[in-house]
């Protein structure tokens, strides 16, 4: 059988400037800071990508925002030209580099 929401708990997830998440239970909405949890990478590449964001970012800590979210998009995008993982369009990265939305630019040109 199906519960009806009443009888569950949901959870909503947006991406945007950071990671956001809150949870639904019970009539009650509990709003975290999810975005602030460590990127736990699980493959060499996601640990290449951990290095990348730490060394260009400078710092210890590299948080799930800095991963999964508009912020993110831009960095992985910059990670793989880094890397020489994708092409990287001097146009595009033009582009990138004069927004100040990168992650709009991206998406814009990933859909073309």
């Amino acid at each position: 059988t199906q519960e009806s929401p009443a009888d569950s708990a949901l959870l909503a997830v947006g991406l945007g400037t950071g990671l956001g998440v809150a949870l639904w239970h019970d009539g009650n909405v509990l709003c975290s800071e999810a975005g602030a949890a460590d990127f736990a990478p699980r493959t060499e590449r996601q640990w290449a990508l951990r290095r990348w964001i730490a060394e260009t970012h400078k710092v210890e800590h590299v948080e799930l925002d800095r991963v999964i979210s508009g912020t993110g998009i831009a960095n992985i995008f910059h990670f793989l030209c880094s890397t020489a993982t994708a092409p990287c369009p001097e146009d595009l990265k033009k582009q990138i580099t004069d927004s100040t939305e990168p992650a709009a630019v991206i998406a814009t040109r990933g859909v073309r």
